[in-house]
């Protein structure tokens, strides 16, 4: 069959938190500083001697939804219990990624792969609140304003050289070469540009 959109293997990039994490710092990607459990108790012991905001992430697939920024030690608790004990999200939260929390604002770019070369499209703001004036809870996404207005040439040069090239780079080291779209969850700090997450089109 003549697909277009990632295998298995390269789906693992979205499919998995931990393992975009790992692959982002294996090849030197722009990200946040983070940490990985399958523990409930080193998780705790971790965010007790954190600074905050912290950023709790279920490794899994959760229909957008898995992701917490705790503002202190409670909220840190109450998540870390709900993903791994109480299993809001099923088997999703039972893996976390707990990393800093970057302050800055959001963009998002997608990429065309033709299994050697990857080509952005302009960068787009990305609405992902459920409710009117980008409040509420996450959702998986509510419309998109195309260009970001506030993503200029230079943070896309950024991108290019600290996020999207590595990126090529890992694909094909790790031999997950595909032809499809690679959608980039960018948060821009202090003019830097930093990858919080993959999604491989078409899934």
């Amino acid at each position: 069959l003549r697909i277009f959109g990632a295998k298995k293997a390269a789906a693992n990039l979205e499919g998995s938190k931990a393992y975009s994490k790992k692959f982002m710092q294996e090849f030197g990607i722009k990200t946040a500083k983070a940490q990985i459990f399958d523990s409930y108790n080193d998780a705790i012991a971790y965010v007790r001697e954190q600074e905050y905001p912290l950023v709790i992430k279920a490794s899994g697939l959760a229909s957008g939804k898995g992701v917490v920024i705790a503002e202190d030690v409670e909220e840190a608790e109450v998540t870390i219990h709900d993903f791994m004990i109480r299993k809001i999200h099923g088997d999703a939260g039972i893996r976390l990624v707990i990393e800093e929390y970057l302050c800055g604002f959001e963009a998002s770019v997608i990429a065309f792969s033709n299994g050697d070369q990857l080509f952005p499209c302009m960068a787009v703001k990305d609405y992902k609140k459920l409710g009117n004036g980008d409040k509420g809870p996450n959702t998986g996404g509510m419309g998109t304003v195309a260009p970001n207005p506030d993503f200029t040439a230079l943070h896309m040069e950024k991108f290019v050289k600290d996020i999207m090239n590595p990126t090529m780079v890992g694909l094909k080291d790790n031999m997950l070469k595909f032809k499809g779209f690679i959608f980039f969850g960018l948060m821009v700090c202090n003019d830097e540009c930093y990858l919080l997450e993959y999604n491989m089109r078409l899934g």
